[in-house]
């Protein structure tokens, strides 16, 4: 994997939970003061929460569109099964079991809650995204008319289409547990641009090319 030179670039990093004296990969980890713990349990795999045995992603339509269910379910598995062939799988996210892909999503995606805006990189926000246990689902895929996306994103070719969709917290720790991925239908439907996405998403290549990533003062 890829190390960031972005101090915004926060997927794809191995942070390290003090609270849990675990280490977290591929996760947004911030800091809650005065929060507690959760029922689940951080892990150092890239399912990210003790409760997972697989990896889970879950597909769902928003802001009006409609999904053909067992049509996207299947564009998602076949996404999933290229995947699965990334040299990181085995060691990053496989868990015990095969992938699951559920039709429908347990929550709503965080960037279309009223107040919310993207801010250009992935950040989210434990306060309200806070959860006891963690879903099955490690991404969310959320499919939104294409005039949306450009409303949520500006620009969606070159926006960073991932946000924090889950936290479990750890003491004043929090960590990104689940991960909210935008499409559109046709995007669905490319099974190249989805398989780029949730490698992305999932930690096993970074939201942004090594070359295009600023450079941070005094780093080389």
């Amino acid at each position: 994997m890829k190390t960031s030179k972005s101090y915004w670039v926060l997927f794809g990093v191995i942070a390290a939970v003090a609270a849990a004296a675990a280490i977290v990969t591929g996760a947004v980890v911030l800091a809650l003061p005065g929060g507690d713990d959760s029922t689940d349990t951080l892990v150092s795999t890239g399912l990210l929460a003790a409760s997972r045995e697989r990896l889970g992603v879950c597909v769902q339509g928003v802001a009006g569109v409609a999904v053909d269910t067992d049509k996207a379910r299947k564009q998602v598995q076949a996404a999933l099964g290229e995947v699965t062939s990334h040299p990181l799988w085995e060691a990053g996210v496989a868990g015990n079991q095969p992938p699951i892909v559920g039709q429908g999503c347990p929550s709503q995606p965080y960037l279309l809650r009223p107040g919310v805006s993207y801010g250009g990189k992935p950040i989210g926000d434990p306060a309200v995204q806070r959860v006891d246990t963690a879903s099955a689902y490690r991404v969310f895929i959320f499919v939104l008319p294409p005039q949306k996306l450009t409303e949520v994103f500006g620009d969606p070719q070159t926006a960073i289409r991932v946000e924090p969709q889950e936290f479990l917290c750890e003491g004043e720790v929090c960590a990104e547990v689940s991960t909210g991925l935008y499409v559109a239908p046709q995007e669905l439907a490319d099974s190249g641009f989805l398989k780029d996405w949730l490698n992305k998403a999932l930690g096993l290549e970074p939201l942004v090319p090594e070359e295009e990533q600023p450079e941070v003062p005094g780093q080389r």
